[in-house]
């Protein structure tokens, strides 16, 4: 939803030159605005973000049944931002691990109901 959101408004603004964008740098700016939607909460006094549900999605690996075990001790706790790091950590580890280290780019969102999702997107 934030990429359609994202892609639209750079679409309807005017005088925007549309250029080439890889995948990588939508995935990027996508980090960015999660970085400061957490920040904004964590300025907002909350200082945590409850997690109920963590989900990988896109590319996946039979390895990420690793992540069970970790991804479970997080599941329905608040975290600070630096625990959020440490998932999306733990995942791109992972993926290192398994050789794709330049072939994938992760990013993450935390919508309202506390579900975190990690994509994994095969860069192009």
């Amino acid at each position: 939803m934030i990429k359609l959101i994202f892609c639209l408004a750079i679409l309807l603004t005017p005088g925007v030159v549309l250029a080439k964008v890889t995948v990588a740098e939508v995935n990027r700016s996508l980090d960015l605005i999660n970085e400061q939607s957490l920040a904004a909460r964590v300025g907002e006094g909350k200082g945590r973000v409850l997690i109920r549900q963590i989900i990988i999605d896109g590319f996946l690996l039979k390895e990420n049944q690793k992540l069970a075990p970790m991804i479970k001790r997080y599941r329905n706790k608040k975290l600070t931002p630096d625990e959020v790091k440490e998932i999306v950590a733990a995942v791109k580890k992972l993926y290192v691990e398994a050789g794709y280290e330049k072939l994938v780019d992760l990013s993450y969102k935390i919508d309202k109901k506390g579900r975190m999702t990690i994509r994994a997107a095969l860069r192009e």
